[in-house]
């Protein structure tokens, strides 16, 4: 015997969420690469300053790399729920595009130029901050667009909630790569200031 249920799948609801996630989830892309850029780009030459853009810029491509991972899975939670519905009642599916290219650091140059100026440094600190503020605000988007979708049912419940572990999840890595990038400027700071005495 069947149990009571009730879906409601609005269509044009799905679709327009699916054109808002493929939007949310290229932003959060271009930021990362942009925040990798920034990195590795930092106005601060010298040989070891060369190893520090390196091992920075390997740290977040290793992040950038795993919050795709992420994106991805949300996707096709999403993607999973609704193709189910929509081939029970002949509707049509939800398309939500992530770029799945992995994400490469540009190469870092040796150099025998030494140009400690710490203000690129500092600066830097401020400009990550405002990478993962604008990408934990996409998380938060994204998790928005879907809750506001007329959509009803244990689907979309069972969808919502891993988007919502993976937003969690997603959230914590950023807090985790933020902290840890930071750290490398300040401990390449400190250098400078040793040096510098």
């Amino acid at each position: 015997m069947a149990l009571a249920a009730h879906v409601v799948v609005d269509q044009p609801s799905i679709t327009a969420y699916g054109t808002a996630a493929t939007t949310i989830f290229g932003q959060m892309s271009t930021e990362l690469t942009t925040l990798i850029s920034d990195v590795v780009e930092v106005k601060y030459e010298a040989p070891t300053a060369t190893q520090f853009k390196r091992e920075t810029g390997n740290l977040a491509v290793a992040f950038a790399n795993a919050l795709h991972k992420d994106m991805n899975a949300m996707a096709a939670s999403v993607t999973a729920a609704v193709t189910s519905i929509a081939g029970a009642f002949d509707a049509t599916s939800v398309t939500i595009e992530v770029a799945n290219k992995a994400i490469t650091a540009p190469s870092v140059p040796e150099t025998t130029t030494i140009d400690l100026e710490t203000a690129g440094l500092i600066a830097l600190k401020d400009t990550v901050d405002t990478r993962f503020k604008a990408i934990i605000g996409f998380l938060v988007d994204h998790k928005d667009a879907l809750d506001k979708t007329i959509w009803e049912g244990n689907a979309k419940e069972r969808a919502k909630g891993e988007v919502n572990t993976l937003t969690t999840h997603s959230t914590q890595q950023c807090e985790q790569a933020q902290k840890d990038i930071k750290a490398f400027i300040d401990t390449q700071l400190d250098n400078v200031s040793i040096t510098d005495a």
